[in-house]
């Protein structure tokens, strides 16, 4: 459908898993301390942010969603808070939330006041919970408690993936353990699915330095629910021959580090699959070559191309079980 190559300046996309699209069509992009705006042509419109703590101003941007009235909900997780946005780039209005770092967002309510967010939550009682529920920037319930003993409150112990069912309820997927919870707005677990040798996951469902005895691990990309009320899932599969495609280097203290070479092809392949949320049951599969990043509706998805040069393209198209990917 549509391929951002901007080489300028100031319109050259970065890579980002922090993409959404606006009331007026316009595509925004996280870029380190904001965002690019890009019309739905795919021209560089403006960049929204710039560096700082003040109005309008990002340590690091992070999630960002659009809600009913065209309002952009952009989170830094670096200082904790949400900037929200009209969709002619004023600001509206900051928040300052009582979390850690927001990895994950779903609006919950029209007017934007209401959102399900994946976050650190340091907390006596609700430290280790991974999803919580926001109203006018304040937590009213928490879910998804971490199994990790370890640092069950931090980083990818807590990683997950979030979206709506058309019935209100929530669901949960864990990034680097291919499983899923459907979960109602009281915190009652409805169902759990799992997909077992799919991939390998990191030991407790945490990743570290890959060491060559290792097997690389997959991850959940993005989740999303239809207007049928399926779930689709984009995981990242490690390829079969992925050992082929790295090298094993040895550092001045004696430890083995393992990297993927220069001049390679990615590790990974992309699966769709599409899940019936009554009982769990696949609807379907398919894997694409193209690394998928994430979802930008029921239908569309984006992920990025690569310039002979080496800069990135973000690529938006159609997506479905039946074809590759649409550019």
């Amino acid at each position: 459908m549509l391929l951002i190559a901007d080489t300028s300046r100031f319109g050259a996309v970065d890579e980002s898993p922090f993409v959404t699209i606006d009331s007026a069509h316009r595509i925004w992009v996280a870029t380190y301390n904001g965002y690019k705006v890009y019309d739905a042509r795919g021209q560089y419109v403006r960049t929204v942010g710039r560096f700082g703590g003040g109005p309008l101003e990002f340590t690091a941007a992070g999630p960002i969603y659009t809600d009913a009235d065209g309002r952009l909900h952009a989170f830094d997780p670096a200082v904790y808070r949400e900037l929200i946005i009209s969709n002619s780039f004023e600001l509206l209005d900051t928040r300052q939330l009582p979390l850690g770092a927001v990895e994950d967002v779903v609006g919950l309510s029209n007017d934007g006041q209401r959102a399900l967010v994946n976050a650190e939550f340091i907390d006596p009682q609700l430290f280790a919970s991974a999803v919580h529920q926001l109203d006018s920037g304040k937590v009213t319930r928490s879910f998804a408690t971490s199994t990790d003993s370890v640092s069950p409150h931090r980083g990818s112990a807590l990683a997950r993936k979030i979206a709506v069912a058309r019935t209100g309820h929530f669901i949960i997927a864990k990034k680097y353990v291919y499983e899923f919870d459907v979960v109602s707005q009281e915190g009652t677990s409805l169902l759990r699915a799992r997909r077992t040798k799919v991939w390998p996951s990191p030991p407790g469902g945490v990743p570290k330095p890959l060491e060559p005895s290792d097997e690389l691990w997959g991850s959940i990309h993005d989740i999303t629910v239809d207007s049928d009320g399926r779930l689709w899932v984009l995981s990242w599969d490690p390829k079969p021959n992925w050992r082929d495609l790295v090298s094993i280097r040895t550092g001045p203290d004696g430890a083995a580090d393992v990297r993927q070479k220069d001049d390679s092809e990615s590790l990974y392949v992309t699966r769709l699959e599409v899940f019936d949320l009554r009982n769990g049951e696949i609807l379907g599969t398919q894997t694409f070559q193209n690394m998928i990043w994430g979802f930008l509706g029921p239908d569309r998805a984006f992920g990025f191309n690569y310039a002979a040069s080496g800069e990135p393209q973000l690529a938006v198209f159609q997506l479905s079980l039946d074809d590759a990917p649409n550019k």
